[in-house]
């Protein structure tokens, strides 16, 4: 999972096919891709465990005031 969000903050895209090229493995780029939209489409993230990786992924500290909007 945490692979998974830091490419997508490093590709700044929800695009299956560009994620899956950036992703490590030795499986072809079409079968992650396959792979990536059949664990999407299986996988319910809840906003608040998602928000509370994000923050850790960002380094903020868990003592500092934010507000995190997610759509």
């Amino acid at each position: 999972m945490y692979e998974l969000i830091k490419v997508l903050f490093e590709e700044q895209t929800s695009n299956c096919a560009a994620i899956s090229r950036k992703i490590k493995g030795k499986a072809t780029d079409e079968s992650k891709d396959r792979k990536l939209r059949r664990f999407l489409s299986k996988v319910e993230i809840e906003a608040n465990k998602a928000a509370k990786l994000i923050v850790k992924i960002l380094g903020i500290s868990s003592e500092s005031k934010w507000v995190l909007i997610l759509d």
